[in-house]
């Protein structure tokens, strides 16, 4: 699976990151781009998309969402996929969710490829309530993990 900016014609089933609107078509995040959807970008001027584009026998994001969906979810949390490509775990019943903030912290920290938001642990939660969601993160945001973003300077007083 490789997360890149493609040349449009090499594009087709590649599955965007970001939601984009071109000549007042929308395309979803986690759209997966149909010989038609490239066509109509080729037509518009758009010669390269970052998007998601998995190789022959390798695992695409649904599946590799997935497979991590059923490794972070515990007892009576169901998850499901929506259409703009994010993983969304919901409470199966009333009660209180758990979830250690340092874990949450450093699969985020550890993780390259996901990014797991969850609401505050030890919320009261109702039955179907969204709790966490899992999403991959586009090649434009992984870049940003090697710089600096934010700093405090101390500020001399004469």
């Amino acid at each position: 699976m490789s997360s890149n900016e493609f040349k449009i014609r090499d594009a087709e089933g590649a599955v965007l990151f970001d939601e984009i609107t071109v000549n007042g078509r929308s395309f979803p995040k986690g759209h997966k781009l149909s010989a038609d959807d490239i066509k109509f970008l080729n037509e518009a001027g758009i010669k390269h998309i970052s998007a998601l584009k998995a190789g022959e026998g390798e695992t695409g994001f649904d599946l590799a969402l997935g497979i991590v969906g059923t490794k972070l979810a515990g007892a009576d949390v169901a998850y499901i996929l929506d259409n703009r490509g994010i993983l969304k775990f919901a409470a199966l019943r009333d009660g209180i969710f758990m979830a250690s903030e340092e874990r949450i912290a450093k699969f985020n920290r550890m993780s390259e490829v996901f990014i797991l938001n969850t609401i505050v642990p030890y919320s009261a939660v109702k039955e179907g309530d969204v709790i966490a969601r899992l999403e991959m993160v586009p090649p434009h945001r992984e870049i940003c993990r090697f710089y600096l973003l934010f700093q405090i300077v101390r500020v001399k007083r004469h």
